[in-house]
This record gives C-alpha cells, structure tokens and sequence, in this order.
C-alpha cells in the first residue's frame, strides 16, 4: 500500500466531477440506498477496510491546497503537514546525495582517461610483424576487391579503361583552376592519386558514379589542394568537391551537373 503523496491525476480529477457526477446521479435515482454511509462495507468489505486505510496514510494535492489557505488545528492534520515536507526533504537530500555521486565518477573517469592516455603500449617485435601482416593482407584484399568491380563495371558497359592517371589529374586541374579558380602549377605534380570503384546496383545496372577518383597537391607548412571527382560510365566528370587549405583553414567547393556543365552548387 502506498504511504505519503499520491501523485495528482487531472484527467480522473476531472471525470469523477463531470461524467462521474452525472453517473452517481442516475444510480441513486435508481438505488435509494446507493452512496449512503455504510454501503461499502456490505457490498465490499474488504476494498472498504482497504479505502479506509488507504486515504488514512496518504494525502493528495488537495489535501496540501487547503492546509496551505487554512493550517489545521487537529493534531491528525499536523501529523499530515509534517509528513509532507519531511517527504519533500527526503527526495531534495537524495538528489543532492545523488548529484555528489556523479560528479565524483565523472572526476574518476576523466582522471582515468587521461592515465590511460599516457601510458604508453610497448609491442613486441613478433606482435609488430604480425599486425604489418594482417595491414598488408588487408591492403591486398582491397586491392583485389577494386579489380573485381573494375572488371565487372568493364563488362557492363562501362569505359573503365579510360580513367587512367594522366586523366584524373588533367580533370583536377581543369576543375581547380576552372569554376574553383584555384592556381596549381603546370609542373606540380600531384602527391596522391587514388581511385575508389564502385559496385553495381542491385538490380545489376550501372551506378551513376562508376567511380570516386581523389588528386591530392600537397604544399609546405601543411597546405594542400584536395579535389574529389565521381565519374559516370562514360568516364566523364559528374560531381566534384574541392578543398583548400590555407594555413589551417579550409575552403570547401561542391561542384554539381547543371546543363551539361560542372557549377558550382
């Protein structure tokens, strides 16, 4: 049985004074004796011991309300007041207590984060060689999953055969120094040229992008030109985004399909 604060219901409030008040109204005009004193405890006597109980070892809102316009003189009602703030500073001192806790965890997991952050790992020789092996198998793996999807967009119709090296830069450059209007030297080279394909569709056709092609120039004191290119089946430019960093701060271009044309977005 619960004991202390019953927590306010608005909606059953409401009810029992409107639908629930006409309800009692058609009873008693069909059961005289219907609501009289007594009535519970010969219909139901134990829900009636239960109620009884039940509204002596709890208060609601309302209850509060009128003690708080009108302070009881019975000493059963000072007992109610009393029990409702010592409720109140109970849970006020639980979440005090509460909130103490997890400050301290989250100091002690902070203090151990950044403990574990210096120690330093020593690996073995024969751990190092080991996880070299599992990179290089794992290179290896890429390696032969992009030739199987260069292959089969190949044999789908697409022209991979001509997205080579001297492609993907001549592109960059036309795209850099075109709509971005960024200047690269004719005789800087780039510092990475990686091309990523992509698989076919699930109903087996051609992508839009058969490939994601990345040139990279990379300058001193950490400047650098990055341009993204997706390329269709026909192995022209459908999509391109530009980075360039400038002592620490990036400019982003996204260049998209307009008319036949690369734009800007």
């Amino acid at each position: 049985m619960k004991v202390g604060f019953r927590k306010p219901s608005p909606k059953r409030s409401i009810k029992a004074r409107t639908t629930g008040k006409v309800k009692r109204k058609m009873k008693r005009a069909v059961n005289p004796i219907y609501g009289k004193k007594g009535m519970g405890l010969v219909n139901d006597p134990k829900k009636a011991a239960y109620n009884a109980a039940y509204h002596r070892v709890t208060f609601g809102a309302t209850d509060v309300a009128h003690w708080v316009a009108k302070p009881p003189k019975q000493k059963r009602g000072w007992l109610y007041w009393l029990l409702f703030w010592w409720w109140e500073l109970l849970k006020a001192v639980c979440r005090l207590v509460a909130s103490i806790v997890d400050t301290k965890q989250a100091y002690v997991d902070a203090r151990d984060k950044e403990e574990t952050c210096a120690v330093k790992v020593s690996v073995l020789p024969e751990q190092e060689e080991y996880l070299d092996s599992l990179r290089k198998r794992g290179e290896e793996e890429e390696r032969r999953q992009q030739a199987m999807r260069k292959r089969t967009l190949k044999e789908a119709g697409a022209k991979v055969d001509l997205l080579t090296g001297e492609w993907i830069v001549g592109d960059a450059r036309d795209i850099v120094g075109g709509p971005c209007e960024i200047e690269v030297r004719a005789d800087k080279e780039p510092s990475r040229i990686n091309i990523e394909w992509q698989p076919l569709t699930k109903s087996g056709k051609l992508p839009k992008k058969v490939a994601n092609a990345c040139v990279i120039w990379d300058y001193q004191q950490g400047d650098s030109v990055i341009c993204h290119i997706g390329y269709t089946a026909e192995c022209e430019p459908y999509t391109s985004d530009v980075y360039l960093w400038i002592d620490g701060e990036c400019e982003e271009f996204k260049l998209r399909m307009k008319d036949g044309v690369l734009a800007k977005a």
